[in-house]
């Protein structure tokens, strides 16, 4: 054991009592930051899929909605000529070029997507715990091995958010291939190891903060309170998105009606 302190410090190296508490402060971090990676994760997944299903039933309707609203709008100012339409026509066509940008890449016609919530399963949500823990970026021992973490958590992320199990349990037979070592596990008493943990401790510290703000902003977000809105009108046995969609058909079938009679209809004398 290395109990020599480097050049220019006096700190003494703990002892190995002290020493256990140190690995078992890093322990509880990496539960806590594994529990919380999962809670994002996952929120981040519930989100993804929602919006594919807001964007299909809800958001394509808005789009054609607004399309048809500048039409209206376009169609009037070319009859009226008035500075006032032209005001009208010109709002009018910025808002149907923000709905049809907020649909993406997102075709005119699309299928109703899976219409079912991301619920990943008991095992599922193990899993991950587990995997986290072991090959978390911030609690790496060396530059190296946080690189090959960074790139196994990624596939780690993307395998759960798919609900992949499988791929998960070949991110775990490539993390057993030449991962750095497990610090929290680990047995040395050095200054190299104490400053290993020490390190890990730090980062993972830092970690917590920022995933916890992360969770904080998403759940703040307006798409994560139209999902609960959704999801608490299910809970009740009502279907929230059909009746915004039905609402919106009405606005839709509306205006195509403005529309034709506006364009039936020739300029003044």
């Amino acid at each position: 054991m290395n109990d020599q302190p480097p050049p220019g410090q006096s700190r003494p190296v703990p002892a190995e009592a002290d020493f256990q508490e140190i690995r078992s402060r890093l322990g509880r971090l990496e539960q806590e930051l594994a529990d919380l990676e999962l809670e994002l994760v996952t929120r981040r997944s519930e989100l993804v899929r929602f919006e594919a299903i807001y964007l299909t039933r809800i958001g394509t309707r808005i789009a054609r909605l607004d399309g048809l609203r500048a039409k209206l709008a376009e169609t009037r100012f070319r009859k009226s000529q008035s500075g006032g339409d032209r005001a009208a026509a010109e709002a009018t066509r910025r808002v149907a070029r923000e709905s049809q940008g907020a649909l993406g890449d997102l075709p005119e016609e699309v299928d109703e997507p899976d219409q079912s919530r991301f619920l990943p399963s008991t095992e599922l949500r193990q899993r991950y715990r587990e995997l986290a823990r072991r090959i978390h970026p911030d609690l790496a021992s060396t530059d190296e091995g946080s690189e090959r973490r960074t790139v196994l958590m990624a596939r780690l992320n993307e395998a759960y958010s798919q609900g992949d199990l499988v791929a998960m349990n070949g991110v775990a037979l490539d993390a057993e291939q030449g991962l750095d070592e497990d610090l929290a596990a680990g047995t040395g008493l050095s200054y190299g190891e104490l400053e290993k943990i020490e390190s890990a401790i730090s980062a993972a510290t830092k970690r917590v903060a920022q995933v916890t703000h992360e969770l904080e902003e998403l759940n703040r977000s307006e798409l994560a309170y139209m999902m609960r809105r959704v999801n608490e009108a299910s809970g009740e046995g009502k279907d929230l998105l059909a009746d915004m969609a039905a609402a919106l058909d009405a606005e839709i079938a509306e205006a195509e009606l403005r529309l034709t009679e506006e364009t039936d209809v020739g300029p003044p004398p």
